[in-house]
């Protein structure tokens, strides 16, 4: 723990930048100036993540997708086109699923001042209350960059920090088959699997990666819940009912709550 306190100390202090998300043991609790990456590799299960949304149609057809086959899923929402498209969102947590802050207009968050943070994670909150009444726990930082005054900002905020362990790359137009095949050739025991709803492609791909881990006995749960079986457990309550007064507890004298 001493380690970890002075690696995160140095961390903010040389203004080092990981290129992705500190690495905490699999299964293990997760101090908070880590993201979580993995879940407990005892446990046969999976956590279905969804990033950059919500974008309309393609947020909806993967809505359909997971509802008839009964997974919820944990999307990372922008707070810009939360406001584009409010009832997406409320539709999300209204069949089960949790929505997490992918921040107010997916900025770079190692590269801003710690009032612009705050404005990042304020006005993604804010969009999603305005949207379905409930607060965000969550956040995945855009492109897994962060240092260490985005982690205490967030820890200050209430956000457990998330990132991943197999990523699909469909954030460029690629091929289904290789969605699929990137997928379902890197899954484990407490994997985290990232897609995004910007392409088609991911559409026609979702429900062949379904069915297949399913076939393999995988489980699927939200993060929270993932968050929940680790060793020791970390709760997060999710998306509790808004308002809180947490907006105003870590916001700063000129913060901006504005995407």
């Amino acid at each position: 723990m001493a380690t970890l306190v002075l690696w995160c100390g140095a961390l903010g202090y040389a203004g080092m930048l990981p290129d992705r998300p500190a690495r905490a043991v699999p299964g293990r609790g997760v101090p908070p100036c880590e993201a979580l990456e993995q879940g407990n590799p005892g446990r046969r299960e999976i956590a279905l993540t969804i990033d950059d949304g919500p974008h309309d149609p393609i947020a909806r057809q993967l809505l359909d997708i997971l509802r008839a086959e009964d997974v919820r899923a944990t999307f990372f929402v922008v707070g810009k086109r939360v406001r584009e498209h409010p009832g997406v969102v409320a539709r999300m947590v209204n069949e089960g699923h949790e929505v997490g802050s992918h921040t107010a207009t997916h900025r770079r968050l190692d590269t801003l001042s710690d009032v612009m943070i705050r404005a990042q994670l304020l006005g993604c909150e804010a969009a999603v209350e305005s949207a379905c009444g409930r607060r965000v726990n969550l956040l995945r930082p855009p492109g897994a960059r962060y240092n260490a005054a985005t982690a205490r900002i967030a820890e200050e905020g209430g956000y457990r920090l998330v990132g991943w362990t197999v990523a699909a790359k469909d954030f460029v137009e690629v091929p289904s088959d290789l969605i699929v095949d990137r997928v379902l050739a890197s899954v484990t025991n407490g994997s985290i699997i990232l897609l995004h709803d910007d392409y088609p492609e991911t559409v026609t791909a979702l429900p062949r990666i379904l069915r297949a881990l399913k076939r393999q006995g995988y489980r699927f749960v939200t993060v929270s819940e993932m968050l929940g079986r680790l060793s020791p457990p970390i709760r997060v309550e999710r998306n509790p009912v808004a308002p809180s007064a947490r907006s105003t507890a870590f916001a700063e004298p000129g913060t901006a709550a504005g995407p």
